[in-house]
């Protein structure tokens, strides 16, 4: 019983640490997108100020993580 009792509970880990990968992968490729965003703009001082805003709101998201 023990031995079931361990497996379920490393189950839930294992689908908890696959959530937390996605959500990771998720925010990084949106950290990424607001990057080159800024990167390609015209106005790149407005533009780049409101996207490293954002990313580092992003970023603070997974530091939450």
């Amino acid at each position: 019983m023990l031995i079931g009792g361990l497996e379920k509970f490393v189950g839930k880990t294992q689908i908890l640490t696959q959530a937390k990968v996605k959500e990771v992968v998720s925010i990084s490729r949106e950290i990424l997108t607001k990057l080159e965003t800024a990167t390609l703009s015209e106005d790149i001082a407005t533009q780049s100020s409101e996207e490293f805003i954002v990313v580092a709101q992003l970023l603070e998201g997974l530091h939450r993580i």
